[in-house]
C-alpha cells in the first residue's frame, strides 16, 4: 500500500479550500469538484456546477432533492465528432491521516446497478434521483440514440488507493460488459503531479506528412496513425514557438534557428535526453549530418507521441495533421539529437526522414503504458496558441487598466481575488451567445472560440467593456439562475447562454444600444427575458410528446422559438 504524503495532500487541500472561498462552499468534498473537474476535463465553472450530481452538492446548493446512485458527477463531452462521456466516482477525507487506504468497494455495486439501469434505459431511474442526474441520464440516452460513444469511468479521491487489487479486477470486469468503456484512476499522488505541472505549456501543432504514407487503426478508446514525415516537420512542431508550431507549412530554416525544443512536450517521456554524452545519441547526430542521412528512415526506430486528439483531410497528398497536446513518450533522444544537428548544418537535415507513431487517447494510465513499453532505447488547445497575440496581450492591459485580471492562459492569475478575474475562453462564450447570435455553440461548440470564430470574437476592434457587458451580464444571469432554478422554474438550469441572447435581442428591439454603459438598462430587461425564454421552453413542451429541457436547450430549436416569441411580442 502507498504511503500518504503530507506535502501531497496539502497540496491538494489548499486548492480544495480555495475554491470553498471562491464558490461560498462550506464542504471540502463539494469544493473538490471544483479542483477536479477544471484540472481533468478542463471546464468553466458553470460547467462543473452543471455536471455535479452528488446528492449532497445539491442539498448544498438548495436544489430539489433525490439520489445520485453512485455517481457524483457526468460530463457529456460533444466537442469531437464521437461524443464521450465521462462518469465520476468521487471520495474526499478532509484530515491527513485518513488518506491512506482503498477506494471503498461497495461503490462498485452502486455503479454496477447505475449502469445497469442506465444501458437498459429504465425509465424509473428518472423518478429516484435528482433532477440534474435525470437530466444528465436523459441526455446520455439522447447520445446513445444517435451515436456510439465512448465511456470513461473516473474513481477520483486524494486517498492514497484506488481499489484493492481483486476489487479492481471485479470493477474492470463490470466495465468490459459494455463496449468503448475505459477507466481513468486519480489519487493522492496523481492528482498532486496534476496540480504541479498545471502551469506547464499545452503542446498543440500541426506537421505535413510525406505523400500519402499513412495509416491508421482505431480500437475503443484510442486510435493510432503511422506517417511518414520529415526532421524537419518535427523539429518545427516540438519547438517553443508557437507561431511555428501552428504553422502548416515549414518555414525557411532561419526562422527555426531561433527556436528551442519545447521540454514541456517530454515530460511523460520515461527517459531523459543525456545531451551528446551517449554513443547512441552521438550516433544519431552523426547519421544525419552524415552523407547516409538519405537512409536515416532505416535506421532510426522512429518517435512515438501521444495526443489528446489529431485530425488530418483524407484522400490528400501531403496532408497536414492537426494535433492537441501532445506529448513524446519515445524518440526524446531521436528528436533533440537531431536538433542538434539542424543547429549545425540546417541543410543537411532536408533528406531526413522518420517513421512517427501518433496515439490518440485521454487514457493517462494507457498513455504511461504506451510510454514504458515503447522505450527500448536509452532515453492545437488553440487557446494556448492564441494566448500570445497581440490582442490577448493588450486586452490583458486594458483590463488592468480598469481593475480586472484578464487571464489569456487559464489561471495566469488564480492567486487574484476570483471576482475581478475574466477568463478567456468564457469572454469568448458570452461574445458568442450576445454579438454573435450563437447560444447553443457558446455552450456546447467551445472550440469555435479559439478556432474558426476567433477573429470575430476577438477582432482588432474588441475593447475592454465589449467583453465586460456580456460578461457581467452572464454572471447577474447565473446568480439568479442558482435563485430561481427550483420546481416548475428547473429549466433554468440549462438555459443561461440563450437568456443571455434574449437580453441582446430584446435590448436591440427597443432601441437600447448593446453597449457598456447600457449595462443597467438591459439589465432591467431580465425578467422579460425569462419570461419569452420560458414561453419558448413551454411551447416546445406543449408540441413534443418527449419533452426534456436538457435536449431542448442543446437544440436548435430554442434559438428559433425565443427569437419568434420575441418577434410577437
Amino acid at each position: 500500500m502507498k504511503k500518504r504524503v503530507l506535502q501531497d495532500y496539502s497540496l491538494i487541500h489548499q486548492h480544495v479550500e480555495r475554491a470553498k472561498t471562491d464558490f461560498t462552499l462550506s464542504a471540502d468534498g463539494n469544493a473538490f469538484y471544483y479542483v477536479i473537474l477544471p484540472l481533468l476535463l478542463d471546464l468553466q465553472d458553470d460547467e462543473v456546477d452543471d455536471a455535479v450530481t452528488d446528492e449532497f452538492y445539491q442539498a448544498a446548493k438548495g436544489h430539489e432533492k433525490g439520489k445520485d446512485r453512485g455517481i457524483d458527477a457526468i460530463f457529456v463531452d460533444t466537442k469531437y465528432e464521437r461524443p464521450s462521456i465521462h462518469l465520476f466516482s468521487c471520495k474526499y477525507s478532509s484530515t491527513f491521516e485518513k488518506t491512506e487506504g482503498f477506494f471503498p468497494s461497495n461503490e462498485i455495486n452502486k455503479i454496477e446497478t447505475f449502469l445497469g439501469d442506465l444501458m437498459r434505459k429504465n425509465q424509473s431511474v428518472l423518478k429516484e434521483v435528482n433532477p440534474t442526474l435525470s437530466a444528465k441520464i436523459v441526455e446520455i440516452w439522447n447520445q446513445m440514440e444517435h451515436g456510439n460513444p465512448t465511456w470513461v469511468v473516473h474513481i477520483c479521491s486524494n486517498l492514497t488507493e484506488t481499489f484493492a487489487p481483486d476489487e479492481e479486477a471485479r470493477f474492470q470486469r463490470l466495465l468490459n460488459r459494455y463496449s468503448n468503456f475505459s477507466s481513468q484512476y486519480h489519487t493522492q499522488s496523481s492528482l498532486a503531479a496534476r496540480l504541479t505541472r498545471k502551469g506547464r505549456t499545452r503542446v498543440d501543432g500541426k506537421m505535413k506528412a510525406i505523400d500519402q504514407n499513412l495509416f491508421e487503426q482505431s480500437g475503443g478508446d484510442i486510435r493510432a496513425l503511422i506517417v511518414h514525415v520529415d526532421a524537419l516537420e518535427l523539429i518545427k512542431l516540438l519547438c517553443n514557438r508557437e507561431d511555428l508550431r501552428r504553422n502548416a507549412n515549414l518555414p525557411d530554416t532561419e526562422s527555426l534557428k531561433s527556436a528551442e525544443i519545447l521540454e514541456d512536450a517530454f515530460e511523460d517521456n520515461i527517459r531523459i535526453y543525456l545531451q551528446q554524452r551517449s554513443k547512441v545519441n552521438r550516433n544519431i547526430k552523426a547519421t544525419a549530418l552524415s552523407e547516409e542521412s538519405k537512409r536515416f528512415f532505416y535506421f532510426n526506430n522512429g518517435i512515438t507521441l501521444t495526443c489528446d486528439h489529431f485530425s488530418y483531410p483524407k484522400s490528400q497528398r501531403g496532408p497536414v495533421i492537426e494535433l492537441e497536446n501532445i506529448q513524446v513518450v519515445n524518440g526524446g533522444q531521436t528528436i533533440h539529437a537531431l536538433f542538434e544537428a539542424f543547429r549545425t548544418d540546417p541543410e543537411k537535415l532536408r533528406p531526413v526522414e522518420l517513421l512517427c507513431r501518433i496515439y490518440e487517447t485521454r487514457d493517462r494510465e494507457l498513455s504511461s503504458r504506451i510510454a514504458e513499453c515503447t522505450n527500448s532505447q536509452s532515453p492545437v488547445k488553440t487557446r494556448d496558441i492564441r494566448s500570445i497575440d497581440l490582442v490577448q496581450m493588450k486586452l490583458e492591459k486594458e483590463f488592468g487598466a480598469i481593475g480586472y485580471f484578464y487571464e489569456r492562459k487559464k489561471n495566469q492569475f488564480a492567486n487574484q481575488i476570483k471576482a475581478r478575474r475574466l477568463d478567456a475562453e468564457k469572454c469568448g462564450q458570452v461574445v458568442l451567445a450576445f454579438f454573435e447570435d450563437m447560444p447553443l455553440e457558446a455552450k456546447n461548440k467551445k472550440g469555435l472560440i479559439f478556432g474558426e470564430k476567433y477573429d470575430d470574437i476577438f477582432s482588432e476592434e474588441v475593447t475592454a467593456h465589449r467583453l465586460l457587458l456580456p460578461y457581467v451580464l452572464f454572471e447577474r444571469i447565473e446568480k439568479e439562475r442558482e435563485k430561481r432554478a427550483t420546481g416548475s422554474k428547473l429549466w433554468l438550469r440549462y438555459a443561461s447562454y440563450h437568456m443571455l441572447y434574449s437580453l441582446k435581442l430584446l435590448a436591440t428591439k427597443k432601441g437600447i444600444q448593446t453597449q457598456w454603459p447600457e449595462l443597467e438598462p438591459i439589465w432591467k430587461l431580465c425578467a422579460k427575458a425569462r419570461k419569452v425564454v420560458g414561453n419558448a421552453r413551454n411551447s416546445a413542451k406543449a408540441q413534443q410528446r418527449e419533452f426534456a429541457d436538457v435536449l431542448f436547450f442543446k437544440s436548435g430549436t430554442a434559438k428559433k422559438m425565443i427569437e419568434s416569441e420575441i418577434d410577437a411580442s
